[in-house]
């Protein structure tokens, strides 16, 4: 059982190792315009956050000068910088996974939709996603904040209503600002373009895929008077259930550093406080990286 319905995949960093490209796609438009090249050799600085943004703040550029830059910079993407992509290994397992379990799936990128759309082509996953969803030819909707519900409502869905069932998988800090001023669940990779530390200030992030399961356990006993009912006939299912949590979390303990459980949910029946316990009923999860 999937814990989410709605699962927006940043592309960049996320699904595609893109950074020569980028790179490449970037330095023509500074080198077309006759301005000096910044140092470009940190992706986090213009792998993320939108392009127009990257022109005004990493190279300077006035308003007009970063319009102009945007324009050249997708000439130049549009034809050789897209070409250098690559998918990361594991991803299209992963978005297979989910795809088969029923969830609903969607790159989420500021990178412009007509590329996303080619880019996800090029890889072989754009079949996988039930929506391509990027910024618009004139920058707007190029935030994340923007983005996200966006493309929940292009999967059928809708962010107010939809918050809990919705998350955000990015490398970036500027993924994890947009999921949070959505109100959305995020996962950060590591493996990415961004900065582990910046991602970590505001939402948690986890290293590997983690494969998830959900248990309802039920324990059975035998109801009888609490206040009759002499200590060594009880068939207590609380005691039962007790014991089980005790020892699943010495088991889990014991198998693997990166296995987690929880019991988060027990109810015991019939529930009265003067009668043992019949039955008993516990919901979990467990987690272990992949």
């Amino acid at each position: 059982m999937n814990k989410y319905k709605y699962y927006l995949f940043d592309l960049d960093g996320t699904i595609s190792e893109s950074a020569l490209g980028i790179r490449e796609s970037l330095e023509n438009a500074i080198k077309s315009m006759g301005k000096p090249l910044p140092n470009l050799d940190d992706y986090t600085l213009y792998i993320g956050p939108p392009l127009l943004d990257t022109f005004r703040n990493i190279c300077r550029f006035n308003e007009e000068e970063s319009a102009r830059g945007v324009e050249i910079y997708r000439e130049y993407y549009n034809t050789k910088g897209k070409l250098v992509n690559k998918l990361y290994d594991g991803i299209d397992r992963v978005l297979a996974e989910l795809k088969n379990s029923g969830a609903k799936l969607a790159v989420c990128s500021s990178k412009y939709e007509k590329f996303a759309e080619e880019i996800t082509d090029l890889l072989g996953v754009h079949d996988m996603f039930d929506a391509i969803c990027g910024s618009t030819l004139d920058g707007s909707r190029k935030d994340k904040k923007d983005l996200i519900p966006y493309a929940v409502e292009r999967l059928g869905g809708s962010l107010e209503n939809d918050r809990e069932n919705i998350v955000m998988i990015g490398d970036t800090w500027f993924d994890t600002k947009g999921a949070r001023l959505c109100g959305v669940d995020f996962v950060g990779v590591e493996y990415g373009y961004g900065d582990l530390e910046s991602m970590k200030k505001d939402i948690g992030v986890v290293s590997s895929i983690v494969g998830e399961e959900r248990y309802m356990v039920t324990v059975h006993g035998r109801e009888n008077h609490a206040g009759t009912t002499p200590m060594k006939y009880r068939d207590d299912a609380l005691i039962k259930a007790s014991k089980m949590m005790l020892s699943l979390n010495e088991k889990c303990k014991e198998i693997d550093d990166t296995m987690v459980v929880t019991v988060g949910w027990i109810k015991a029946f019939p529930g009265e406080q003067n009668i043992i316990p019949g039955k008993v009923q516990m919901k979990g999860k467990g987690y272990s990286a992949e």
